[in-house]
Parts: structure tokens; sequence; C-alpha cells
């Protein structure tokens, strides 16, 4: 035999998948090919030998069951998704017409799909670190239990309820864009609710989850603005969830009340370290990905 056509020979009874010589090789189908194509593989060889071939079967049925469990999985959080827009639209409907009984019925089951979504026991064990990667629903549950916070304000027997309501609100808010719209509904709620204590209940909240920003307070002239929240935001979801960033905060709050007092006396300072802050402000938000864009 020839040099080239013991090459060819070697080549037809080579398997392509192990190198293994196997006279008995099998071509790979149409189908199996497509199986595998679509499971990521892109080195398909044309010709293996037995025990290749049961082991990339065996591989494409897994990868087709794997397949189809992420697409049931899919398929069965969008119906989810769908479920608690529908909720939420219902509740709002209902608020309109004035029907307060059924609206608040409608968001309640919004929020106890949500508990049974992220494996809490109750609505009011959720958390916005469950919603990190999901900021609009954060702003819905935010909108969401600021009706509820109205709704039970109509009867002094939910007093209890809407202080609940009040104290979920107030995690969910500074990660929202609508912080500063209920902050400022909040205090006007507080001259006129018939439960007030409710609302500065929730004015109290957000101030202790905000207000220890010093520096960025006193540059800034306010607690609720977008650079303050955004560097509040990065204290929570991203400091406070390692030791150093915890100690980091720990300092922070010892040393920074003393900083804020001498931009107090110094305001000109103010000016040139906002837009510093800004930009790190900024930075921060690219970089970690935090829950939501800064609020205008």
């Amino acid at each position: 035999m020839s040099e080239e056509a013991s090459k060819e020979f070697n080549e037809l009874t080579t398997c392509q998948n192990c190198g293994k010589a196997d006279p008995n090789l099998s071509r790979i189908d149409s189908g199996l090919k497509l199986t595998l194509t679509k499971m990521g593989r892109a080195d398909i060889p044309l010709d293996v030998c037995a025990a290749c071939m049961k082991e990339l079967r065996g591989s494409a049925s897994l990868g087709a069951q794997l397949q189809a469990k992420e697409e049931l999985k899919a398929n069965h959080a969008g119906k989810l998704w769908k479920t608690r827009v529908g909720l939420v639209k219902q509740g709002r409907l209902f608020l309109q017409r004035g029907d307060y009984s059924q609206s608040a019925v409608s968001y309640e089951k919004y929020l106890k799909i949500l508990a049974v979504v992220t494996k809490k026991k109750g609505r009011n064990e959720l958390d916005p670190k469950d919603f990190n990667d999901q900021p609009k629903e954060i702003t819905i549950i935010s909108s969401v239990l600021w009706d509820l916070m109205l709704i039970y304000d109509a009867n002094a027997k939910f007093g209890g309820k809407q202080t609940e309501t009040a104290e979920l609100l107030s995690k969910f808010l500074r990660f929202s864009p609508v912080y500063n719209s209920i902050i400022r509904r909040a205090e006007k709620e507080v001259r006129k609710s018939k439960n007030p204590q409710a609302f500065m209940h929730l004015l109290r909240l957000c101030d202790v989850h905000a207000s220890r920003c010093f520096i960025a307070n006193e540059s800034f002239g306010s607690r609720i603005h977008p650079t303050v929240i955004t560097l509040c935001q990065f204290r929570d979801v991203v400091l406070r969830q390692s030791p150093m960033g915890r100690q980091f905060i720990a300092w922070y709050y010892r040393t920074s009340p003393t900083w804020a007092e001498w931009l107090k006396k110094h305001p000109h300072l103010k000016t040139v370290l906002r837009p510093v802050l800004r930009g790190v402000g900024i930075l921060l938000q690219t970089i970690f990905r935090l829950p939501v864009r800064p609020i205008s």
C-alpha cells in the first residue's frame, strides 16, 4: 500500500472524536449534529466509533432535557410576570374606581406571589436584594406599597397593617426612582391623613437609611439628591456585603461628621467637591451596576 493510500485509510478508520483506530466508524446524522450545535459544540466530528457515538447521543439527550427544563422555567417565569403585572393593573383600576378593598386584595396577591417566587415566608420578608437585576420590579413594589398605605389609612383597624407596609416600603423606596415623589407625598399625608403616625414612621425610616452620608449630604444640601442616593446604594448593596466594607462604613461614620462640620464653615469648597462626588457616583453606578439609575 502506498504512503498516500495508507494515509487515506488511516483517516477513514480513525475516530474523529477520540482518535482511536476503528474500521467500523459511524457517520453522525444531521439530527444529532443539529442538537450538538444547539448545545454550543463547534468541532462536531463526521465519523466516530461506537463508544463515542453512544457518548455523543447521551450528551445530546441530556442537553435536550436541560434545554427543555430551561425553556419550561423561562415560560413559567414569563407567566408569573404576566400574572403579577395583571394583578397590579387590576389593583390600580379598582383604586381609580374607589373600590379600595378589592384594590388591596389585588395588591396583596401580587406581593404574595413575589414572596413565593423569592421563597420567602411572607410579604414582610421581601428584600430588595432579591430584585437587584430587576429594577423595574423594585419600582412597581414601591408604588404598590405606597398605594396600600393610602388604602389602609381609610380605616383605623388597619393601622398595624399600614405600619408594616411603611416598614417594607422604606426598604424598597431608597432603591427606586420614585423616591423623591413618594417622600414629598408622605410629607403631605402627615398633615392630612387619618393615621399620620404611619407616614411619620415611613419618613423616619427613610431618613435613617439615607441620612448618614454626612459629607455628600452637606455638599449637595439634600439627603435625596441623586448622587447622595447613589452613594447610599453603594454603601448598602456593595460595602455592607463584606467585613472590610463594613469596617470602612464604621470608620466613615466615626470621622465624617467632623468633615461635614468643616464643610459648613467653608461653604465655597462645596462647589469644588460636588463635581468630584458626582463623578464618583457615576463611576460606582457603572462599575457595580447598582440596582437603579440615579434619581432625576
